[in-house]
């Protein structure tokens, strides 16, 4: 009977002792994915942050460039007048 109670007793250290390792390994385990998880939000914050960044170039650059052709427009406008007054002046 003492026996019988050892092994038991050997059978739960054994069996707690597993469960402890199991445990650890799992709270490790839990610590690299979420240190995983707070790596990927940050990379995706930064993704993210360029990406505004380059649409807000983008918008700028649009913007620029319709002032471009408005003022090569305006420009070519006042060509036009100049040369219509040329060919009026030529013209008499």
């Amino acid at each position: 009977m003492e026996k019988e109670l050892k092994e038991r007793d050997d059978k739960y250290v054994e069996l707690d002792t597993k469960f402890l390792r199991l445990h650890k390994r799992a709270k490790q385990r839990i610590q690299d994915i979420q240190k995983e998880k707070d790596d990927l939000e940050a990379r995706f914050n930064e993704v993210n942050q360029k990406a505004e960044q380059a649409a807000s170039l983008q918008l700028a650059a649009q913007q620029e460039l319709e002032r471009a052709r408005q003022q090569a427009s305006e420009a070519l406008r006042s060509m036009d007048a100049e040369r219509q007054q040329l060919r009026t002046v030529n013209s008499k």
